[in-house]
Parts: C-alpha cells; sequence; structure tokens
C-alpha cells in the first residue's frame, strides 16, 4: 500500500468512526440555522454541527459545477470543516465517499426520522389490531 493510500485510509476510517458514533448516539449533531459558510450560494443541504476531543465540526453539502468535454454538470460535495468558536474554517476533511453516509446519517439522527418511524409504525398496527 502506498503512503498516498494509506494516508486516504486514515480519513475514511474517521469519517465511518464518526458515521458509527452518531448511529450510536454518542455524537448528538444540530442544525446551525445561522450557519455562515464559504459556499452560502450554492449550499444543498442544511449546516450542521457538533463538537468532538475539543475539535467543533460543521457539515453540509454544496453543488459544484463540473466542466467535462463542453458541458457543464452538476455535482453535489459533502464537506466536513474543523471551525473556531466564531464558525471560521480552519481546516477542511479530504474529499472522500464516506463524507455523503455521514451527512445522510446525520440527517436522519437531526430529523428524528427514528422516533417518527417507531410512531407511525406503532399507530399501523393499532389499526390493523383493531
Amino acid at each position: 500500500m502506498t503512503d498516498e493510500t494509506s494516508e486516504k485510509y486514515k480519513w475514511v476510517d474517521a469519517v465511518v468512526r464518526l458515521i458509527e458514533l452518531t448511529r450510536e448516539g454518542k455524537l448528538l449533531w444540530k442544525v446551525e440555522s445561522e450557519a455562515q459558510t464559504p459556499f452560502d450560494l450554492e449550499r444543498a443541504s442544511a449546516v450542521f454541527s457538533t463538537e468532538h476531543d475539543r475539535q467543533k465540526l460543521r457539515l453540509y453539502a454544496i453543488k459544484a459545477s463540473i466542466g467535462y468535454r463542453m458541458e457543464t454538470y452538476q455535482e453535489t460535495k459533502t464537506i466536513l470543516d474543523v471551525v473556531n468558536e466564531k464558525g471560521e474554517r480552519l481546516w477542511s476533511f479530504p474529499d472522500v465517499v464516506a463524507l455523503s453516509s455521514l451527512l445522510e446519517t446525520v440527517g436522519y439522527q437531526v430529523s428524528g426520522m427514528s422516533s417518527f418511524l417507531k410512531n407511525i409504525n406503532r399507530e399501523s398496527e393499532a389499526i390493523v389490531n383493531l
């Protein structure tokens, strides 16, 4: 394994661990309603934040235009930043595929979808048992 490949796996492993902590409820995220990001006009998701190991993290998606052979395509890119107390970006995680899974997991947690599904399924069961 090359040093470059090893370096990339290090970041994938870190993001996968954030996904696990989020799923386990050990890492709680919130929506930053007034968040300022470097890409405010191109945002494709809510902005989420959390704190882990004394690092404040900010997660969001942007729409990016990609030019290829005289055509332009829209792509969504997920960004995970380390920010300071003022919300200013200090550093960004490298672009790894696992970031989109983290965004999906965080959205699921913050939306309360787990409770919603339990409640709606309970209602369905009650109707069937009438």
